[in-house]
C-alpha cells in the first residue's frame, strides 16, 4: 500500500505515517511467546522477524478504519519530541521503554497531532519531551510522563490507559503535563510537576487499577502531551 514518511526521524527505525489503509503486520503470525502465560503477559510484539509493525502512525483521512487508536495533540508552544514502544522489548524482556527498542520516533509541531493505530492485544506506551530529543533517565529509560495504554487484550478484549510519572518523578526530572481521555470521556491526568487525576504519580508503583478502563470495542482515545488547566 501507498504511504509517505510525514515524521521527522531521529533513531534507526523508519517512523511511516501511512496515508492507505495497510493491515498490521500484513497477516503474517504474531511473534511467538513460548507459553500462554508468556504471551497473555507480553501481548502483541508484532510478527516473527517484523517486531513492533503491530504500531503505526496512519493519517486522519484513514484513521477510523482502524479500531484502536490514539490521537496525540501538542498543546506546548514547541516542537516535542516523541517515541512509542511496546512494554516487551525486541529481546523478550520488559524493556520497550529504553532507549534503543521504541518502535516508533517522531515530531510532534506546536499544535500539531499524529494518530497511532494499534493491533489487538498490543501493549505499550509513548512519551513525548519539548525539545530534539526524548528525556531520558541516567540508564537510558524514557522518562517525561507517560501515556500508557493496552488495546483488547487477551483478558477478554478489554482495553485501558493511563498517564504517569512514575520514572520521571523517581529520576527527579521534569515533569510535563499530560492527560489521555477515552471517547467516553474518562480521563487520567498529569498536571506539570506531578500532581494529577486518576492517574500514575509519585510512589505509586504498587498502586493497581488506576486510569482508562474500557469494555470490548473500539477505542478512540485523545492524548494532549503539555497539558495545561
Amino acid at each position: 500500500m501507498a504511504s509517505t514518511c510525514k515524521a521527522s526521524i531521529s533513531s534507526s527505525y523508519t517512523t511511516q505515517v501511512h496515508t492507505a489503509f495497510q493491515k498490521f503486520c500484513e497477516d503474517r503470525p504474531i511473534a511467538e511467546r513460548a507459553t500462554v502465560d508468556d504471551i497473555l503477559y507480553a501481548g502483541n510484539l508484532g510478527a516473527n522477524g517484523d517486531y513492533g509493525c503491530n504500531l503505526m502512525l496512519v493519517d486522519d483521512s484513514i484513521a477510523n478504519q482502524y479500531q484502536y487508536i490514539i490521537n496525540m495533540t501538542n498543546s506546548a508552544s514547541k516542537s516535542q519530541a516523541c517515541v512509542c514502544w511496546l512494554k516487551i522489548g525486541p529481546n523478550g524482556g520488559v524493556g520497550g521503554f529504553f532507549l534503543g527498542n521504541e518502535v516508533l520516533d517522531f515530531t510532534l509541531p506546536p499544535g500539531g497531532h499524529s494518530v497511532l493505530a494499534a493491533d489487538q492485544n498490543t501493549i505499550g506506551g509513548c512519551t513525548c519531551s519539548l525539545g530534539a530529543a526524548v528525556q531520558l533517565t541516567g540508564i537510558k529509560q524514557f522518562a517525561s510522563t507517560w501515556l500508557e495504554f493496552e488495546m483488547a487484550t487477551k483478558h477478554d478484549g478489554w482495553s485501558g490507559a493511563d498517564a504517569s510519572c512514575l520514572v520521571a518523578a523517581k529520576s527527579g526530572l521534569d515533569i510535563p503535563g499530560l492527560q489521555v481521555c477515552s471517547q467516553y470521556n474518562v480521563c487520567s491526568t498529569v498536571y506539570a510537576g506531578g500532581t494529577g487525576d486518576n492517574a500514575y504519580l509519585q510512589g505509586m508503583e504498587d498502586v493497581d487499577g488506576i486510569g482508562i478502563v474500557q469494555q470490548p470495542g473500539e477505542v478512540r482515545l485523545r492524548a494532549i502531551s503539555g497539558y495545561q488547566t
